[in-house]
């Protein structure tokens, strides 16, 4: 966090994403601007480009929202493209898992990886006394049959307070 500044602003909002969220990169990576909904304040990840195949819907906090907007200034500045993280050769496609995570590995001095960005994310909810139901809501883990029988329920509020209290601890 304390070199975040020394890296381009597109790496900067890589791992800020995957930092605030918890979300896995290959789902970060493929995230477009049409998924942001500033109005709501939400992040929307259609079924298709999550690990388990369900619409994933993230609460945005007003320092995740700061950060997208400086974002996508910088980037009509450079030329538009519908996907937060386009390929440097074609502004029409993602770039690939892969490629996103050796930024982070880089960035990281390959000390961590952007998995570890959300372990990191889970265990310091817990440490921030996050309810573990809310949190496994966030990282968009599959429930046991006897959870998606019984919760019927996004708890949005719920995420919307712990990711707000995340992001704040962040900050600090």
């Amino acid at each position: 966090i304390r070199t975040l500044a020394t890296h381009t602003l597109e790496h900067q909002i890589l791992f800020v994403l995957l930092a605030m969220h918890g979300t896995r990169i290959g789902e970060t990576v493929k995230a477009k601007w049409e998924d942001f909904d500033f109005k709501e304040k939400l992040w929307r990840l259609p079924a298709d480009k999550t690990k388990t195949k369900k619409a994933h819907l993230l609460p945005l906090t007003k320092q995740a929202i700061s950060w997208l907007r400086l974002y996508r200034k910088y980037q009509l500045k450079q030329g538009k493209s519908a996907y937060l993280f386009h390929q440097k050769n074609n502004r029409r496609k993602h770039k690939s898992p892969n490629q996103a995570s050796s930024i982070i590995t880089s960035m990281a001095n390959k000390q961590w990886s952007a998995h570890d960005l959300r372990k990191f994310s889970r265990s310091y909810w817990m440490e921030l006394g996050i309810d573990y139901m809310v949190a496994e809501f966030l990282l968009n883990h599959t429930l046991n049959k006897l959870d998606q029988t019984y919760i019927q329920t996004l708890a949005l509020p719920n995420c919307r307070s712990a990711l707000t209290v995340w992001c704040s601890w962040l900050e600090q």
